[in-house]
């Protein structure tokens, strides 16, 4: 008996799919996109920021990012260290994200520990739930 795997599809890398996103997060985070951050999400997603509220589903999802300064944002760099899948369509994801930006004129770098769970629902991977907290540089 042969115990090996009769399919020969790609195996996805959970990773790299979480980065790809990532790379799409930065260029709309860094351009002040809220309504592309916005479709980065699942409409019923759960976000957790810097903000002391959870916010839900898009609508929550645009508040949160019209309330925070996209504006001031100079760089973002996500620094994945773990991605799993939890089911086929499911990611589980946490690292580090690195922020440059300017806080009442002057420079500043802030990092918080994030956690992103992604979901594809057949219309690609969304961000279904997103949580971040400080962390000391």
């Amino acid at each position: 008996m042969n115990d090996e795997p009769t399919s020969s599809a790609p195996v996805a890398d959970p990773k790299g799919i979480v980065e790809e996103l990532a790379v799409g997060w930065v260029c709309l985070g860094l351009a002040g996109d809220v309504d592309g951050l916005v479709d980065l999400y699942n409409s019923d997603a759960i976000f957790f920021g810097s903000l002391p509220r959870i916010f839900l589903g898009h609508a929550g999802v645009a508040e949160y990012f019209q309330t925070i300064s996209l504006a001031s944002l100079q760089s973002v760099r996500f620094d994945w260290q773990q991605a799993i899948f939890i089911t086929p369509s499911v990611i589980n994801a946490g690292g580090l994200v690195y922020f440059g930006m300017e806080i009442d004129g002057e420079p500043a770098s802030l990092r918080f520990g994030i956690s992103w769970v992604l979901s594809n629902t057949g219309a690609g991977w969304k961000i279904s739930a997103h949580h971040a907290s400080p962390r000391e540089l």
